[in-house]
């Protein structure tokens, strides 16, 4: 298998073009957990992957719990299932606090204050309530507790990571954050969870290096290896220089199909799931398409490798698109069938820039 024949696998396990898929919970199990730092190009990330699914119906699946954003993974914020979110968390939980204790003794948040300020919020949300960030603040200030200096995001985050709060629906522009309630978690080992994790990630992610799944999951690398180790019966390995990719047996090489083009979103699963980016992007476009501080801009991607950058500017009368290409433009087809995606999902007109 060539670099270019695994960057087309990675597409085919990616939903892209799309699979069997059809509503935004059911995607996102298959992925595991799909990044939503972003949240309008979050959002597109599952529109690009299921025919005809539109905004609004994404956020009618936020606001009806079929799908979760929180902080579950790095840590950043990422769409995840109800019925996967306590699994993963108790993966996945710790290893987040961890990289928040330096911020946290940096801001003089310790264990009790995080105990106080989640009593405070559980108690403010008991009654199904949603509260914006600045409400939640308020209430904060209100028993003394200072919110400056990005205090109110560790609060708030530390309130996901013990299962507390989670992102409710907006309020204009605003997020709120609602009560969590979630299913019970599988009756399983831990082992068995880093298995699963490990599952979802190459099935969804493949061809992919251990080396990948240990940047995605934010898991130390021996769990990571415990994972694949114990669910590597799952998958077919490639070899290439040094390194071995893990993919599902019903990904296969898509050689013979027709081109496709994407207009990938901004931290798309498709460049920021994986630790070495080399497969789909040539490095010499690196720094335009990922900045300095890790900020992943919208890509446009051909046969599974990215070919330029692209920006949304909202019109009157619809959208525009203003593709940038670091070597030759696409075929006018191919162009035309991605802005016409875009256009369903947004409910507008889209077109080129002129």
């Amino acid at each position: 298998m060539t670099p270019a024949e695994l960057a087309r696998c990675r597409l085919l396990g990616q939903q892209l073009p799309s699979g069997p898929h059809q509503t935004p919970k059911t995607l996102v199990a298959h992925m595991g957990a799909m990044q939503a730092q972003d949240f309008a190009m979050a959002k597109w990330a599952l529109g690009i992957r299921i025919p005809g699914l539109t905004d609004e119906a994404v956020e009618q699946a936020l606001n009806r719990g079929e799908i979760i954003r929180t902080h579950i993974l790095r840590p950043t914020w990422h769409f995840v299932t109800p019925e996967d979110l306590p699994w993963m968390l108790a993966l996945t939980a710790q290893p987040i606090r961890n990289i928040m204790a330096s911020n946290d003794k940096r801001l003089g948040i310790d264990a009790a204050l995080v105990h106080r300020t989640n009593d405070i919020v559980g108690r403010a949300l008991r009654d199904g309530d949603a509260l914006t960030r600045e409400e939640i603040a308020g209430l904060l200030h209100h028993e003394g507790i200072a919110t400056d200096e990005n205090r109110l995001s560790h609060f708030l985050m530390h309130a996901e990571l013990d299962r507390i709060v989670k992102t409710g629906p907006r309020r204009g522009k605003q997020f709120t954050y609602v009560r969590l309630e979630l299913p019970e978690a599988p009756a399983r080992s831990r082992e068995e969870n880093l298995a699963e994790l490990a599952r979802r990630y190459f099935t969804s992610h493949g061809p992919a290096t251990i080396r990948d799944f240990h940047w995605w999951s934010g898991l130390t690398l021996g769990e990571a290896r415990k994972g694949l180790e114990a669910a590597a019966g799952d998958f077919q390995t490639v070899v290439l220089g040094d390194q071995t990719f893990y993919f599902s047996p019903s990904i296969t090489d898509n050689t013979g199909s027709e081109a496709s083009l994407h207009l990938l979103p901004a931290f798309d699963e498709m460049l920021v799931a994986y630790k070495s980016r080399h497969i789909s992007l040539d490095p010499s476009f690196t720094t335009a398409s990922i900045s300095s501080n890790g900020i992943f801009y919208p890509v446009i991607m051909a046969d599974g490798q990215v070919i330029g950058t692209w920006k949304r500017q909202s019109k009157s009368r619809g959208v525009q698109v203003l593709p940038l290409y670091f070597r030759d433009s696409p075929d006018e087809k191919s162009l035309t069938a991605a802005l016409l995606r875009f256009g369903v999902f947004l409910g507008q007109k889209a077109e080129i820039a002129p």
